[in-house]
C-alpha cells in the first residue's frame, strides 16, 4: 500500500491550551484519494495520555455525500504489553487492507495539497484557475452528547464548527454542526492542518483536514482530525 508520508506535525504552540497540562497529539497521515476521486483517506495514531495505549484509526470519506465508508472508521488499541504503537499501526494497517483495496485506495492518490497561512482561513487555486478561500468558524451553544459530565468544562466553551467557501459566485456551506459529535467530545476549539484537491471532470473535490482541541479531564486535553470533503463544479457548470 502507498502511504504519501505527509505527516503532519502539530508544534509547541498549535491549539495551544496554557491552563491545561498535558496535549496529547497523533501523527497524521493522508493516504489521499481514491484514482476515480471518490474517496479520501486518512490515518491518525499515537500513545493515550496516561495508559501508554497506543492506538492508530482509520478514516474513508465517500466525497459524494461526505459520509463515512461502510465498516470505517476502523480504530485499533493496543497496550505497552502487547506492543503498544508500532503493534497499533501494524494491526491497523493489516485490518485494512481489504477495504482499501476494494475501493482503490490501494493505489491512492495524494492530489495537490495546500498548508493554511491561518489558523481559520485557507486558500486553494482550483483546476480551472479559480482562486478560492475556505473559512472556519467556531459555533457555540450546541449540544455536546459525547462530553461526559465528570470532566469540568468552563460554560460556554465547548465548540462546533461551520465550514464555508468563499468563490467568484458568492459564499456557500460546505458544513456546519447541529449538535457536536458524539465522536469529539468535549471540543474546545478547531484550526486548518492541510487541505487537498483532486480534479474530476467539470469538478474538483476537496478534502479539508481540520484539527480539534478536546478536553479529557481536569487537566488535560487531546488533539484529533476531523475532514470534510466538497464536489465543487466548475464556473458555468452550477
Amino acid at each position: 500500500m502507498r502511504l504519501f508520508g505527509l505527516a503532519l506535525v502539530l508544534l509547541a504552540g498549535f491549539l495551544s491550551a496554557p491552563a491545561l497540562a498535558a496535549v496529547e497529539r497523533p501523527r497524521l497521515d493522508v493516504l489521499g484519494f481514491s484514482p476515480d476521486g471518490r474517496f479520501f483517506a486518512y490515518r491518525q495514531s499515537g500513545v493515550e495520555e496516561g495508559s501508554q495505549t497506543g492506538y492508530a484509526e482509520l478514516f474513508i470519506v465517500d466525497t459524494n455525500d461526505d459520509s463515512w465508508v461502510q465498516g470505517t472508521p476502523l480504530r485499533v488499541r493496543s497496550t505497552a504489553e502487547h506492543g503498544g504503537l508500532s503493534h497499533a499501526r501494524a494491526l491497523l494497517e493489516y485490518q485494512s487492507a481489504r477495504i482499501l483495496r476494494r475501493i482503490g485506495l490501494n493505489r491512492a492518490l495524494a492530489g495537490v495539497a495546500f498548508m493554511p497561512r491561518e489558523r481559520s482561513k485557507m486558500w486553494l487555486d482550483l483546476p480551472w484557475g479559480e482562486h478560492v478561500m475556505l473559512q472556519l468558524s467556531p459555533r457555540a451553544s450546541l449540544a455536546a452528547p459525547g462530553c461526559p459530565v465528570s470532566i469540568p468544562i468552563a460554560k460556554g466553551s465547548l465548540r462546533g464548527v461551520h465550514l464555508t467557501l468563499r468563490r467568484n459566485e458568492g459564499v456557500s456551506i460546505l458544513h456546519t454542526d447541529r449538535i457536536i459529535p458524539r465522536t469529539r467530545g468535549c471540543a474546545l476549539s478547531y484550526r486548518f492542518a492541510s487541505g487537498f484537491i483532486k480534479s474530476r471532470g467539470r469538478e474538483t473535490v476537496i478534502a479539508s483536514l481540520i484539527a480539534y482541541r478536546e478536553q479529557t479531564g481536569a487537566n488535560s486535553t487531546r488533539i484529533r482530525y476531523m475532514a470534510v470533503t466538497s464536489v465543487i463544479p466548475a464556473p458555468g457548470e452550477l
